[in-house]
């Protein structure tokens, strides 16, 4: 049997993450504080981390901004203003977001602007246009292309099946994922 002394990070970490999971956080949060517990272990039990290293604080100022962009996704964001609410460069605050997610911050802010034009979109009689709107979209094609992307469904079809079956409700990008990740290879058989 071995045992390792936990960094303080990954208390920290462990903390966060069981905070967000108690709340039913953004699955890409909970997904970015469990890299960063695994790599924090992995890191410990190799020992390339001693448990009295203090990190950058680089992954914890991201994963703090992505709850803010959560409550305020409809704003304008680009890259340089979120790496600047994070006080770090476009590479670095870029880098640290796909490294501990997998996906771009624009990826993962239109998937936000999705998830709660969902919710709009069930609970809501608001035109689209309004909803596209309200979500931080600029125009009603952008908002049921990006839509359409992420769920499979335009917005007007997502509405109906949501409203006549409430097994579709919860939106599950897993499949829109698929389909996209399909679509990349066939786009790249000819290589």
């Amino acid at each position: 049997r071995h045992t390792w002394e936990a960094s303080e990070d990954l208390g920290g970490l462990i903390l966060a993450l069981l905070k967000n999971l108690d709340r039913d956080a953004d699955p890409l949060l909970i997904q970015g504080y469990a890299r960063s517990v695994i790599a924090e272990l992995a890191g410990i039990i190799s020992g390339t981390i001693p448990a009295d290293v203090h990190r950058s604080g680089a992954e914890q100022r991201v994963l703090q901004f992505l709850e803010t962009l959560r409550k305020r996704c409809r704003e304008p964001w680009s890259l340089g203003r979120m790496a600047d609410a994070c006080h770090m460069g476009r590479s670095l605050f870029s880098d640290t977001r796909h490294r501990m997610t997998g996906d771009s911050p624009s990826a993962h802010l239109r998937r936000l602007r999705v998830e709660r034009a969902a919710t709009l979109l069930i609970h809501r009689e608001d035109r689209i246009t309004e909803i596209a709107l309200e979500t931080g979209f600029s125009t009603t094609q952008h908002f049921a292309r990006t839509f359409t992307e992420f769920t499979t469904r335009t917005p007007t079809e997502y509405r109906q099946e949501a409203r006549h079956s409430p097994s579709t409700r919860v939106i599950d990008f897993r499949e829109a994922d698929e389909a996209r990740r399909r679509a990349l290879i066939r786009s790249h058989d000819w290589l």
